[in-house]
């Protein structure tokens, strides 16, 4: 989440690449419940157990897409026609 602004680029990023993987529908729920950190393995997970925002889309992603949606900025789009948002 490091290498995104606070506006709404990432929800850019991850519509395109729902597009990319086929996908015709994306869902965004907002979970504001806190859960429990009592047992927690490594006290770095904390912050994962609060609120968030889940997104998910009804298409799997190819390696590729996995790769591009890690490596925030480079570009792995740039010189393939089909894929949105070049």
């Amino acid at each position: 989440m490091e290498g995104y602004t606070r506006d709404a680029s990432i929800f850019k990023e991850l519509l395109q690449n729902a597009d990319d993987a086929g996908a015709t529908e994306v869902r965004f729920v907002k979970d504001f419940r806190n859960h429990s950190t009592e047992k927690l393995l490594n006290e770095n997970w904390k912050e994962m157990f609060g609120p968030a925002l889940c997104i998910y889309n009804d298409a799997s992603f190819t390696p590729r897409d996995m790769k591009g949606i890690q490596d925030l900025g480079e570009g792995s789009k740039e010189g393939d026609a089909l894929k949105t948002g070049k």
